[in-house]
């Protein structure tokens, strides 16, 4: 065998070896390892123990209870991942170019972001890159950041104040939610009311971990108050449903109320003291490869969150901040121009 097709070799045995010893590493023991990869224990040991030959390092710590990383092992274990990522997008890539009809995405965002965003975006890639499977899944801030953070999805759209310092986020728009109340309710004409103020005013809020709700709760103990909160409802409608009815009053973000069939039902009132921002952020998996597919995927929520701030600020006299993200000003139709 020429010295070319050794090397060859090796570097295919060191690459196969780097997925057990990833494995391993995040197991924190061969047992469990092995019974993940369903390889045999002796197998996978030998194929570690290759691997420590190769790069002339002692990579675990074993002892009775598992295997912990050395130091020599923490630094493969980073150069290892990124390896195989990289391999990953070039397989990925590599079949998009082939014209492989298996490429997908899948997009993660929030009830809110979802309610203005998810069938434009579903819909334009269907045309624009219909032999890819595109797969949608709404939930709250903080399952969204679970998923981007273990690779479960491609693209999460979440509040920024939930990224943790491994994550950063494209800012999309700003959020300044508001009071809403039944016109039958005594806020109806007050124009502004100071946050302090929601400690008499019964609350039908979504339940944790909502990222708005998050950042609700947050303002509250920073004031030191306790909120009346008499229902959680975990579904925009129901929330409106219920207000409307006069049952309690919301803290809603403008998008959730873009599409509500407004006929004089209810009013919106601005929070003061503090005034309460949210940014939303689109979020890219560092786990998953950036196919193709997904960057086509993340041009589309970046030209559709552009329309949704355009429409949420000309039609309401929105304002713009320094970092040229707009905030979204409430906004409500007529239920005879609603369609």
């Amino acid at each position: 065998m020429s010295a070319f097709n050794e090397a060859g070799v090796e570097n295919l045995f060191v690459v196969h070896s780097l997925r057990y010893f990833l494995q391993v590493a995040e197991s924190a023991g061969f047992s469990k390892a092995a019974a993940v990869l369903n390889v045999p224990q002796p197998t996978l040991s030998r194929s570690i123990r290759r691997l420590e030959e190769h790069f002339k390092a002692r990579l675990f710590d074993r002892n009775g209870r598992g295997a912990l990383l050395t130091e020599a092992g923490e630094s493969l274990y980073q150069h290892g991942k990124a390896i195989l990522l990289r391999l990953e997008q070039a397989q990925a890539e590599v079949a998009e170019i082939s014209n492989n009809p298996a490429g997908s995405a899948v997009l993660a965002l929030g009830p809110v972001a979802g309610k203005v965003l998810s069938s434009v975006v579903a819909e334009r890639f269907l045309k624009e890159v219909p032999n890819s499977k595109l797969r949608i899944v709404e939930s709250y801030t903080g399952f969204v950041l679970e998923w981007v953070a273990n690779g479960r999805v491609d693209i999460g759209l979440l509040y920024e104040d939930a990224l943790t310092p491994t994550l950063k986020g494209e800012r999309l728009w700003i959020e300044e939610p508001v009071l809403v109340s039944a016109r039958t309710r005594p806020l109806a004409g007050v124009e502004t009311i100071p946050f302090a103020e929601l400690e008499n005013i019964p609350l039908i809020l979504p339940g944790r971990p909502h990222g708005l709700r998050l950042r609700v709760d947050e303002v509250a103990a920073e004031l030191g108050m306790r909120l009346n909160i008499v229902l959680e409802v975990d579904g925009l409608s129901g929330i409106l449903d219920l207000v409307r009815r006069g049952v309690g009053c919301s803290i809603l973000t403008p998008p959730a109320l873009y599409s509500y069939k407004y006929d004089g039902d209810i009013v919106l009132t601005k929070l003061t003291d503090p005034v309460i921002s949210s940014t939303v952020v689109a979020v890219t998996s560092k786990q998953k490869p950036m196919t193709n597919t997904v960057k086509t995927l993340l041009q589309i929520v970046r030209e559709e969150a552009r329309k949704v701030r355009i429409a949420g600020n000309v039609e309401a006299g929105g304002r713009r901040r320094s970092d040229n993200v707009e905030v979204l000003q409430p906004r409500l139709i007529p239920r005879s121009h609603a369609g």
